[in-house]
């Protein structure tokens, strides 16, 4: 104990035992970011019967404890409470090394578990900005439509959404007329309109040129068709660069 207390000393990790014939564990450390992580220590007898479902997402349960029985491969990434009672999630990275009998058959699993929160952060962060236009900050053509398609099979059937197209009308004319930055800068007047329009769950698509679609969630037709007509009308009212009203209207599909 002492040796896993000394290795964890200066990070959020966990060192553990688990015994699968006797579920039992015992771990050393934590997942939180603090002083005395190393003090720590904690034993659950019936570890994967009686509370393991209380910390790990049920999406990852049955990973988890496939993991621990040495079923699951050595290594496995996924969200888990830091503490038993936790409200809150951390995203953990957990090594396995399992330990045999000398007739065979796995005697306890010996492992590790590092908090990877900060980590996950910069990746996710990396990965929206990388889905994200440059120009209007709304997700791209490819990204936000996988997100659309993923949150229509995924939803509850007693769900509502709307699903709206959004095209501004004669803008090749108007990139034409007033150049590529007056149109970019309407572009991205429109975006802002969208968002404020729309609440942060909402997915916002731009599908190229000025082409958009937004899925609402929690928004049935009546509302939808409020919705809608505000945006255009706010769109007609646009001012861009300098000041100049831009002669801008919307058609909206849903």
């Amino acid at each position: 104990r002492q040796r896993f207390r000394i290795a964890i000393e200066n990070a959020p990790t966990v060192i553990f035992e688990y015994d699968p014939a006797q579920d039992r564990y015992m771990g050393y450390g934590t997942l939180e970011k603090g002083a005395d992580k190393h003090q720590i220590e904690r034993a659950f007898p019936h570890f994967l019967r009686d509370y393991a479902a209380a910390m790990v997402e049920p999406e990852n349960l049955e990973r988890y404890r496939s993991l621990l029985r040495g079923e699951g491969g050595k290594e496995l990434e996924l969200r888990i409470a830091p503490y038993t009672g936790s409200a809150e999630f951390v995203w953990a990275r957990i090594t396995v090394t399992p330990q045999f009998k000398p007739l065979g058959g796995i005697d306890r699993i010996i492992g590790k578990m590092t908090n990877i929160q900060s980590e996950k952060e910069k990746e996710f962060a990396l990965e929206e900005a990388k889905n994200k236009d440059r120009l209007t900050g709304l997700y791209a053509k490819e990204a936000g439509t996988r997100l659309v398609q993923r949150y229509l099979e995924r939803k509850r059937p007693e769900e509502v959404c709307a699903l709206m197209l959004l095209d501004l009308d004669d803008f090749k004319a108007i990139n034409a007329e007033e150049g590529s930055a007056f149109a970019d800068a309407l572009l991205q007047e429109v975006a802002a309109l969208l968002r404020a329009e729309t609440q942060p769950g909402d997915i916002l698509v731009r599908l190229g040129g000025d082409e958009f679609m937004l899925l609402v969630r929690n928004c049935n037709k009546s509302q939808a068709m409020v919705i809608g007509p505000r945006i255009a009308q706010g769109i007609q009212g646009l001012f861009a660069a300098g000041n100049r009203r831009a002669p801008l209207s919307a058609s909206i599909g849903m």
